[in-house]
């Protein structure tokens, strides 16, 4: 049994995959999701987020999604036209559900919490390896122009490598299954180096 498990709603996500210490908002209209979002903010607990393996499936079973994905906090809920509700969220850590089964309407699954390794860095270095990363950044976006004024001062007040890689990753034009990759990496902010995401497009 693993040490930390969690019994969190679940929402499947349809192309979007979504990484701890990142900040975002996506649409749901299915009764089910729309369930879990509003029994996570009324509980008050978090819930647990994960990429579907084909867009196309409306009713998804546990086959049907990733096992990987995210726990994240409901920060805000806005109906919009359409039944459709939009659910702002603060992803937190990865998990890994081990269950799949409705209660109450929505989704709920045992979620296993990804014990995330230290990272042996030294503070210089990482200095350095963070100056030499955004110095990347500004040569791709003088290049491609996909970042908003709001994205690049959000990635300039980072001060940590993982913070920086991680909007990075959220910001740039990237398929999800690339962000599927550096999801399931054993350390995922250091997947952005080794899927060379910026470099390709230079």
């Amino acid at each position: 049994m693993p040490d930390e498990m969690l019994n969190l709603p679940v929402i499947p996500l349809r192309g979007l995959t979504i990484l701890p210490g990142t900040t975002v908002h996506f649409d749901v209209s299915r009764k089910q999701s729309i369930a879990a979002a509003n029994e996570a903010v009324t509980t008050g607990e978090k819930l647990f987020v994960v990429t579907q393996k084909d867009p196309v499936v409306d009713a998804p079973g546990f086959d049907d999604v990733y096992k990987v994905g995210t726990v994240v906090e409901v920060k805000q809920l806005n109906k919009m036209p359409d039944r459709i509700v939009r659910v702002m969220v603060e992803a937190k850590e990865r998990g890994i559900i081990h269950s799949y089964n409705e209660e109450n309407s929505c989704i709920k699954g045992d979620i296993e919490i990804i014990k995330e390794p230290d990272e042996k860095i030294t503070q210089v270095r990482e200095i350095a390896l963070l100056r030499e990363l955004k110095d990347e950044l500004a040569l791709y976006d003088g290049i491609n122009h996909e970042l908003t004024p709001v994205g690049i001062k959000n990635i300039d007040n980072q001060e940590s490598l993982s913070g920086t890689m991680l909007q990075i990753i959220m910001r740039i034009r990237m398929d999800f299954k690339t962000k599927r990759t550096i999801m399931v990496s054993i350390h995922c902010p250091a997947a952005l180096f080794r899927t060379g995401c910026m470099e390709r497009n230079i």
